[in-house]
This record gives C-alpha cells, sequence and structure tokens, in this order.
C-alpha cells in the first residue's frame, strides 16, 4: 500500500504502522501490536495515545485488560478537514494584517530606485507587479522565440497573466518588428491588447514594458533578468519614445493585408 497520502493527512511513520497493524488485526492487546509493528514497546504506547487523540483508535476493556482496535478509515478524512479548517483560520488572520504588510513595504521601497529580479521566479514576480499596478502598460516586444526562458512562459505564465488582465479590462499595447509575426498573432487572441508592427530589421532579445511610474527592461535568456525601474521622469520619457515608434508602426490588422 502507498502510505505517502497517510503522511500527507499528518500521520507519522509510527502512527502509520500502528494503525495499518490494527487494521489487520482487529481488536488485539498491545503486546499484539509491538509484534506486528515491530516497534519498540514504549513507542507503540505513546503512538496509541496519539492515534487515539486523532479518533483514529479506540479500545475496550475485558477481564482488566485492554483491547485496541481502529476506528472507521473515513475517519481520515475528518482529519484533513481540520487541517482545511485551520489554513483557512490561518488565512483569514493573514488576509487581515496584509493591508500593514503591504504598507511597510511599500514604505521600506521609497528610496529604492531600481530593482533586479534574476531567474523565472523572478520575472513571475514581474508580471504580478504589472496587474496590481491597474495603468496601461506600454511594450516594446522582443524577439526571442526560440529563448528557452521565454517558451517557459508563453506555455506556463503568460496566458494566466493575460486572462486575469482581460477580466480587470487592463489595457497592454505591443509593438513588435516583423520577425516577431507569429508572437503578435497569438496576443491579439487577447481583448485589449492593441498590437502594431515595426517595418524595420531591429531584433533584440530585451522587451521594454513601461507602466505607471515604472519602465520594466527584461532580457529573455537562458537564464532570463529583469530591471525595473520607478522613475517618473524616466517612465514619462520611455512613454515618449513608445509613443514615437507607435506612430512609425503599423496595425497588425493592416499589416497582414
Amino acid at each position: 500500500m502507498n502510505t505517502k497520502i497517510l503522511e500527507k493527512a499528518g500521520l507519522t511513520n509510527n502512527e502509520i504502522k500502528v494503525y495499518l497493524a490494527l487494521l489487520s488485526l482487529g481488536s488485539v492487546s498491545a503486546g499484539e501490536i509491538i509484534k506486528k509493528s515491530e516497534l519498540h514497546r514504549a513507542a507503540v504506547y505513546d503512538t496509541l495515545e496519539r492515534l487515539m487523540d486523532k479518533g483514529l483508535v479506540s479500545y475496550v476493556i475485558k477481564a482488566n485488560r485492554k483491547y485496541f482496535e481502529a476506528a472507521m478509515a473515513k475517519n481520515l478524512v475528518e482529519i484533513i478537514e481540520k487541517k482545511e479548517k485551520k489554513i483557512k483560520k490561518e488565512k483569514q488572520e493573514l488576509l487581515k494584517i496584509i493591508p500593514d504588510l503591504e504598507a511597510k513595504r511599500k514604505l521600506g521601497k521609497e528610496a529604492q530606485e531600481v530593482t533586479l529580479f534574476k531567474g523565472n521566479k523572478g520575472l513571475k514576480s514581474i508580471f504580478q507587479d504589472w496587474l496590481e499596478d491597474d495603468k496601461e502598460n506600454l511594450v516594446i516586444g522582443a524577439f526571442a522565440e526560440e529563448a528557452e526562458s521565454l517558451q517557459y512562459h508563453m506555455k506556463y505564465s503568460l496566458p494566466s497573466f493575460h486572462k486575469r488582465r482581460e477580466r480587470k479590462k487592463q489595457v497592454m499595447k505591443f509593438i513588435f518588428t516583423e520577425k516577431s509575426i507569429a508572437r503578435a498573432k497569438q496576443l491579439s487572441k487577447y481583448k485589449y491588447t492593441p498590437i502594431r508592427i515595426l517595418k524595420a530589421p531591429f531584433a533584440s532579445p530585451t522587451s521594454i514594458q513601461i507602466y505607471g511610474e515604472k519602465v520594466a527592461i527584461l532580457l529573455w535568456s537562458s537564464d532570463p533578468i529583469g530591471i525595473v525601474m520607478r522613475s517618473k521622469e524616466i517612465s514619462n520619457a520611455y512613454r515618449e519614445y513608445f509613443k514615437v515608434l507607435w506612430n512609425m508602426s503599423v496595425d497588425l490588422k493592416e499589416y497582414m493585408k
């Protein structure tokens, strides 16, 4: 029997051995459990106490001797349910203090101008930051379809991100070069996603995102890196740069004609 699920339910190795022994033995004395489980006498008695506390073992007294027996296996479900209730309660308590924690985080970041993110997990943090910003996101796309990191996020992270963005009706404008037509077509299926194509031989594995007072520069290499700059002056400058390229570009639908 695969006992991994019993471990996930919260049973220790000794508890599993004793419980399974009782299931096969029926109503027996502690001595028989010791033989069947091959555990030390003291360990068996301690384990029986814990299993009784969990509602998985009961006992009757016959001729001044205790005879133990396993409770119904469905009682294991109650253990999971208790864990779920505990987790739910802890989650609710955590949610109450999230605003205070977030306020402290923002205060701690006031003096911080540049943040470096490394790896796929780091990029996911930047995606989340885009969503939380709630403002229009301007993107100068990258030509890096062959990059392992981009392939990973296109498959696992970005579809979920774009669906959540759609639900929030958050606009994300893209400028791609002609080498990124495939990616442009893929993104065009999402709502609130205007896309234009820049007719230029320019191609780079680096993309730029402008949102709020931040600018994120992402390098889609095998070991991706993200740099987020928080500066009203810099974000405004990049926003003007985006407008210039946007006006030089052609709408994707027009380009495909």
